[in-house]
């Protein structure tokens, strides 16, 4: 969190053309099932891993579950209509058990870059941009985890890892370009 990715992703999709999806996919995936938006759905706790379960059929599961598994059949729907970028949501596994065809990959910034970035960008103070990257991280580490059973920002779950610190965002975006049309 505060890595940039969000910009990175969406200035990534408008060079080439690419659909972007965000919290577009929570709010689709309530729409499927007559649910009201709540920021609160995007980020729950578990401690398992659903995937285990095989071909997962969301009109079984209650809650977060229920959205979790909506907002993949989302994703995979729109990945098979075109290509485009999809923040979060553990698209990555997602589209991996789909067999869907895609490039993976974990943006980061080192700590303090990243409370500077939150800082910059919200007008925030230190103190709660610290904390709110903190839980942040926490949120979408048990998010990522609970739901794949992988292990949230382990390079092994990604095709690529990048520090926007080192490059950073119009680098990082050209960098991705690059690669995105290395498969086009």
């Amino acid at each position: 969190y505060g890595s940039g990715g969000h910009e990175i992703g969406y200035k990534l999709s408008q060079k080439p053309g690419l659909s972007y999806y965000d919290n577009d996919i929570i709010r689709m995936a309530c729409e499927h099932l007559g649910k009201e938006f709540n920021d609160s759905d995007s980020s729950d706790s578990r401690k398992s891993n659903l995937f285990d379960k095989g071909r997962f059929r969301f009109n079984k599961f209650p809650g977060n579950d229920e959205l979790f598994f909506a907002q993949s059949d989302m994703i995979e729907k729109l990945a098979l209509k075109e290509d485009a970028i999809f923040m979060g949501r553990c698209a990555d596994v997602v589209l991996e058990h789909a067999g869907i065809p895609r490039i993976s990959i974990f943006i980061r910034a080192p700590f303090e870059d990243r409370v500077k970035h939150e800082m910059q960008c919200t007008g925030i103070e230190r103190d709660e941009a610290v904390n709110l990257v903190r839980h942040m991280d926490k949120t979408r580490k048990s998010y990522y985890n609970y739901y794949t059973g992988g292990h949230w920002g382990h390079s092994e779950n990604y095709d690529m890892c990048i520090n926007t610190a080192c490059y950073g965002i119009d680098g990082t975006v050209d960098i991705l370009e690059n690669m995105y049309k290395l498969f086009d």
